[in-house]
């Protein structure tokens, strides 16, 4: 997966070369735009991205970031365009009052996901059924669970084997 962004016309070697030669390495008081975590907008870090790439720089050493976040960035440059800079919206966050209601009417057992819905809004709160069903359900956010040690009856293989010794206490070998 190659990704570019075309430009009208492609620089000569030659100029490329002499304007590197010619020009002092840029300091560090004199730079352009931040690194990554400190530029606020996320539309002008993308922004920036952009711009670095198209003048040939190396984009994750600038802005100290890593590179699936530029070609990210660049991908959706390509696709999308200017409105490829803005953040995607999300999905909202359950809320803990929206938890605490939906608990407190579940305390009544003939209040289903549709009802207990019906009554949020009448609340004020906004709800769909499926999350106020997963409330009820006390469903977990998904996770990959981690391996845990775990002690094993069996020997594991000849460096874990049980040697019996003479009854008398010395060790013959």
């Amino acid at each position: 997966m190659s990704l570019s962004v075309r430009l009208p016309a492609k620089p000569m070697n030659k100029s490329v070369k002499h304007i590197a030669t010619a020009l002092p390495a840029p300091s560090l008081s004199t730079r352009r735009y931040q690194p990554w975590h400190l530029i606020a907008d996320p539309a002008e870090r993308k922004l920036a991205v952009v711009r670095l790439h198209s003048e040939g720089w190396s984009i994750t050493q600038y802005l100290q970031t890593t590179r699936p976040t530029i070609y990210v960035t660049l991908e959706r440059w390509t696709e999308e365009g200017v409105a490829g800079l803005e953040p995607k919206s999300r999905a909202r966050k359950v809320t803990l009052k929206v938890t605490n209601e939906v608990r407190k009417l579940q305390e009544n057992p003939l209040l289903g996901k549709w009802r207990i819905h019906t009554a949020l809004l009448r609340l004020g709160i906004e709800a769909s059924p499926a999350t106020c069903a997963r409330i009820m359900n006390g469903v977990a956010p998904r996770f990959t669970p981690t391996r845990t040690a775990q002690a094993k009856d069996q020997p594991l293989g000849i460096f874990d084997c049980a040697i019996p010794l003479p009854r008398d206490g010395r060790s013959e070998v």
